[in-house]
């Protein structure tokens, strides 16, 4: 199995507390953590993890997001599975989706046999090859919006490669203890939910900073 860096900003010590460090905890496989502080803000971060990752392989994620012990496995097949059909990519991630209204979200990963091609994946979980040698635009995307699809849309002009996903089911429920529930006992099913609950899909600067990505690339990018 590959090795990868696991990274992300200590932003939120209670979804921390919640949502990744249990799903750390019992992740199978090798890789490192590299944690940053929030006093910068995320596209700067995300590139001080990449200056400092030891691996080729960097998941870049929110505190927010639970996932299967077996993560990593399903990672490496996937990648095995894009070698096999001779498919290079940019990135791996997900894609942001609410079905019946829910606020909260399930996210499968792809399974073995189904890959899928988007324009752009979602902030909340990314993977990356460090040695593509591509950075976040941390001057433009200075805030907390849209720099993650900034780095596919960079990934893919520089490297013709695309982003590959999947889709995102809206939850049964929106309890905790049912999502991690259903985690434990299916190995393609991540959880994001905190931001989503308490702001909404288009917080804050949102729409601000989708009109940047398309002004720097001068046509419509596709977001989740």
């Amino acid at each position: 199995m590959r090795r990868y860096t696991i990274g992300h900003i200590n932003y939120n010590k209670d979804a921390y507390n919640k949502y990744l460090g249990p799903s750390l905890e019992n992740l199978e496989g090798n890789f490192d953590v590299i944690t940053t502080s929030s006093e910068n803000k995320p596209a700067q971060n995300y590139n001080e993890i990449i200056d400092k990752s030891p691996n080729d392989y960097i998941i870049l994620l929110h505190e927010d997001v639970s996932f299967s012990p077996v993560l990593l496995r399903n990672i490496d097949e996937t990648i095995n599975l894009l070698e096999e059909k001779q498919i290079g990519f940019s990135s791996l991630g997900i894609v942001g989706r609410i079905y019946n209204n829910s606020m909260n979200y399930l996210v499968e990963w792809c399974k073995p046999s189904e890959i899928y091609r988007y324009e752009t994946v979602d902030c909340c979980f990314i993977l990356i090859d460090k040695r593509q040698g591509i950075k976040f635009d941390d001057f433009t995307f200075n805030d907390f919006h849209l720099y993650v699809e900034d780095y596919c849309i960079q990934a893919e002009e520089k490297t013709g490669l695309g982003c590959y996903s999947i889709f995102m089911q809206g939850a049964e429920s929106s309890t905790v203890s049912h999502i991690l529930h259903k985690i434990k006992n299916d190995p393609y099913i991540l959880h994001h939910s905190v931001t989503v609950n308490e702001r909404g899909t288009c917080w804050g600067r949102y729409s601000e900073y989708k009109d940047y990505l398309y002004r720097k690339y001068n046509r419509l990018i596709k977001t989740t």
